[in-house]
C-alpha cells in the first residue's frame, strides 16, 4: 500500500472553512502553481521575515512560526531542503 503524505499546514488551510482569506486564495490553485508560490517564498530572506514580522508588531516566536512554515514548503518540493538559511534571531521591536 503506498504511503499517503500528511498534509501540511497550506493543504489544511487552503479547504479550511472557517479561513475564508486562505480559502478564496489557495483553494483552486493547481499543484504546479503552488509550487511556483512556494518558490518565491523560498527567496524571501529568513531576516527579511524577521523584520516583517517585527515591523508589525510580532514575536520572535512568531517569526520562528513562520521559519518553519517556510521550511515545511521547501520539504514539499524536496523532502532534503532545509527551506531556511539556518540563522536564529530575536525580533527587536522598536
Amino acid at each position: 500500500m503506498p504511503t499517503v503524505p500528511e498534509p501540511t499546514a497550506l493543504d489544511t488551510r487552503r479547504r479550511d472553512p472557517g479561513n475564508p482569506h486562505a480559502q478564496a486564495l489557495l483553494a483552486d490553485m493547481r499543484e504546479d502553481e503552488i509550487g511556483l508560490a512556494i518558490d518565491v517564498v523560498l527567496r524571501i530572506p529568513d531576516s527579511g521575515i524577521g523584520r516583517v514580522v517585527a515591523e508589525n508588531g510580532g514575536s520572535t516566536t512568531r517569526a520562528h512560526r513562520m521559519l518553519a512554515r517556510k521550511a515545511h514548503m521547501a520539504a514539499r518540493l524536496d523532502p532534503h531542503a532545509s527551506g531556511c538559511d539556518g540563522r536564529r534571531f530575536t525580533v527587536n521591536r522598536p
